[in-house]
């Protein structure tokens, strides 16, 4: 689960890898999303890092 706010809470949907593995683009949906809407980009994140936690505003 992640969270684009406290009102806000979203599910990690699907996850592609890019770039022969040197990258994964995160897609994600919100708990109350109805199966015909579409997944929202989180962002890409190189694997082997943490993804970085959003400081308030950030969202």
């Amino acid at each position: 689960m992640v969270m684009e706010s406290d009102d806000h809470p979203a599910v990690v949907v699907r996850i592609v890898q890019l770039y022969g593995g040197h990258a994964v683009r995160i897609y994600a949906r919100y708990i109350w999303s109805a199966t015909t809407e579409p997944d929202w980009e989180l962002g890409t994140f190189r694997p082997d890092s943490r993804i970085p936690t959003a400081k308030k505003g950030q969202y």
